[in-house]
């Protein structure tokens, strides 16, 4: 009798009747979200910057940020392609046109979209607007003070958010020394020696050139201070 019919679960479905008749499971690459379905065209193919690798699926999973996928009823993550070097996209993109260059890069000449994106040279280009000496870095770029004198290594020091970088204070500092980015002024130290300058909370990934003032207000030296991740040295 009809009441000893089960109604099929979502991700299956049955076309045929009768009580013996188990439902069927939509195949991979399709999904199907309603209960009691009773064809197998109502399993619905997976779309652009989606995939579910196995049968039975009640809805596709997402490319990850980053890749794409333009492949219709795609069955494996296999078919979201990373995005180019130096570029970004969101989550379940359908197509390269949506890897975007990160900010100071542009697509590589000759590339075609979801290529490679390589470095913009401000300084070479003339447009960072830099009354004095531009220095160029990957996708950015920082203006040095004409005649001031560098803290040792010209690298960028890595500030992680919330953490610090060693800034080493020349003779000179006397009492204090300070240490001045974007006009905001920060105590490292009382004596000449190495000192932990804990990076501006909020900051924006990027390079900035820092000042290190001694305590007198004269200014001692400068250095290029690159915000992101992980350690690295002032000397």
């Amino acid at each position: 009798s009809q009441s000893n019919c089960s109604v099929c679960s979502p991700g299956t479905f049955q076309s045929a009747s009768g009580a013996s008749v188990r439902c069927s499971i939509c195949a991979a690459g399709t999904y199907a979200t309603g209960s009691g379905l009773g064809d197998a065209n109502t399993c619905q193919r997976c779309g652009a910057g989606l995939f579910s690798s196995g049968a039975g699926f009640t809805t596709c999973t997402s490319c990850l940020s980053g890749s794409y996928s333009s492949a219709l009823g795609a069955n494996s993550s296999a078919t979201c392609i990373s995005c180019g070097a130096n570029s970004a996209s969101g989550v379940a993109s359908g197509s390269a046109a949506e890897c975007v260059c990160n900010r100071g890069f542009r697509l590589a000449a000759g590339a075609a979209a979801g290529g490679d994106c390589v470095d913009i040279d401000e300084c070479a280009e003339g447009t960072s607007g830099c009354a004095s000496t531009c220095v160029n870095t990957p996708g950015s770029y920082y203006c040095q003070p004409a005649g001031e004198p560098v803290c040792g290594t010209p690298q960028p020091a890595t500030c992680p958010l919330g953490g610090g970088v060693p800034v080493w204070v020349p003779s000179g500092a006397g009492t204090a020394a300070t240490v001045s980015v974007s006009g905001v002024n920060y105590t490292v130290a009382a004596v000449p020696g190495w000192a932990q300058f804990f990076c501006p909370p909020g900051a924006v990934q990027g390079a900035v050139w820092a000042r290190l003032f001694a305590g007198d207000g004269g200014v001692l030296c400068g250095f290029t201070l690159q915000y992101g991740t992980g350690p690295a040295w002032v000397r």
